[in-house]
């Protein structure tokens, strides 16, 4: 048995020339909804002109208003308004982010935009936002830029107000000047995702008519296989086949809880799939050559993750200790992978993670600024939460100097021991999270 001999806590803020693996990251200030009503979903993470958009149905970052959108800037480390997008709000919910034609697009459901009325995209040049050009009246619940056509799936209301299912259905294409209908989904349901796979426009969603998933071939909607039994929240393209992520238990005749794979011809599974109270996944993205999913989840194919994976083609792996609140959009801003996390429960702020390294002097983070100490006793490590309820969504991670978890628990009482025997000499990363917020702390073995 290894024996530890003496530990030194050090505060980052004094001991940041140190380098560790990568770790989830708390940023900034939380997003939430304060009023009456319900709200503080975040949604839609996307990149433009080298700024980080956050879009939800939130009003407030921490204390200051910001309804909808916020941008994050990288280099100060702050939020920053979208140029005059709450002078032009009424209701709001932003669902997606894309770049169409050198601009900017934020699709949802905007009331009273003062821009050109009630829409469900506006339009932003990379100074000022413009107006809804690419517009219909209802909402957006995503959009697609395939050359100059931009495709768009949403609910869609004519001016008169009663719903427009003709000839839209529940997907539109737009050449820049007039939209098209693409008919056959059929006017149940709602589409969450789109991309293209094999030459075709895919989408994806709640969509009864073609069990959740259908191809557009340009004249017409061809079902995968047997589709999936249920429904599908994201879907991307990854080493030449298409991925989805959802709530359902079957892709075709495959049984994979929350995430499953189409090869062009047949549904497969990707081991036992989600587990966990919810198993829901939630969000895709390829990042580095490795496709990371985001959701709701303690488990995939087999292996312990907390809402976020990540997958080589072959193997599951977690990312870093996980993220404790479902993780509901990600994105890849300045090399760096970036993730939105859900509201649970209802009452709780949402809140923007990066997995990076640890960097220099936190600003937030003085001599007394951590809820927790330490302290050793022989080969024992206890931890003490000062003037904290413990509960649920309290852990605790210890880190080494390569990136690996080591140990990690939840911390439900106000101290907790901690076994130390086996740990190597060397310097390693405290983390302790309470689901809204993150402290680190480095420490030394010796």
């Amino acid at each position: 048995m290894k024996s530890v001999l003496s530990v030194i806590v050090i505060f980052l803020g004094i001991c940041g020339s140190l380098v560790f693996g990568q770790s989830w990251i708390s940023l900034g200030d939380s997003l939430h909804y304060k009023g009456s009503g319900s709200g503080g979903e975040v949604r839609a993470l996307g990149v433009f002109q080298n700024q980080l958009f956050v879009g939800g149905d939130f009003n407030r970052v921490g204390d200051s208003v910001s309804r909808g959108v916020v941008v994050w800037d990288g280099m100060q480390s702050k939020y920053v308004t979208f140029h005059n997008w709450d002078s032009t709000l009424g209701q709001f919910n932003v669902e997606h982010f894309v770049e169409y034609r050198g601009e900017w697009l934020v699709g949802g459901g905007f009331a009273d935009l003062q821009l050109d009325g009630t829409a469900m995209c506006a339009r932003w040049d990379g100074t000022t936002v413009v107006g809804n050009t690419y517009s219909q009246n209802g909402s957006v619940g995503c959009m697609l830029p395939v050359g100059n056509e931009l495709y768009i799936s949403g609910f869609f209301i004519d001016q008169a107000g009663p719903i427009f299912q003709r000839p839209f259905d529940k997907i539109t294409r737009f050449d820049g000047q007039q939209y098209f209908g693409m008919q056959g989904l059929g006017t149940n349901g709602y589409a969450y995702s789109m991309v293209v796979f094999n030459g075709n426009i895919v989408v994806a969603g709640s969509l009864p008519n073609v069990n959740g998933a259908a191809s557009w071939n340009g004249t017409s909607w061809q079902t995968l296989g047997l589709g999936v039994n249920g429904t599908v929240f994201d879907m991307a393209v990854y080493k030449g086949e298409l991925y989805i992520a959802g709530s359902f238990g079957r892709a075709g005749n495959a049984f994979s809880r929350g995430i499953a794979k189409w090869d062009g011809n047949n549904w497969q599974a990707l081991g036992t799939g989600l587990a966990g109270s919810s198993a829901n996944g939630l969000s895709l993205h390829v990042h580095n050559n490795e496709l990371y999913v985001g959701g709701d989840f303690t488990f995939i194919g087999g292996v312990s993750a907390t809402n976020i994976a990540k997958y080589d083609g072959t193997t599951w792996s977690s990312v870093g200790q996980g993220i404790s609140k479902p993780v509901t959009d990600l994105e890849t801003y300045q090399g760096e992978l970036h993730a939105v996390t859900a509201r649970r429960p209802s009452n709780q702020p949402s809140y923007l993670w990066k997995f990076g390294f640890p960097t220099g002097i936190d600003d937030n983070l003085g001599e007394n600024s951590a809820p927790f100490s330490w302290s050793l006793d022989g080969n024992r490590m206890m931890i003490t939460l000062s003037g904290q309820q413990p509960g649920t969504d309290w852990r605790m991670t210890l880190i080494d100097l390569q990136g690996k978890t080591v140990h990690q628990e939840n911390l439900q009482m106000n101290q907790t021991e901690i076994p130390a025997g086996h740990l190597s000499k060397g310097i390693y990363l405290i983390q302790v999270s309470n689901g809204q917020e993150n402290w680190s702390q480095k420490v030394i073995l010796n």
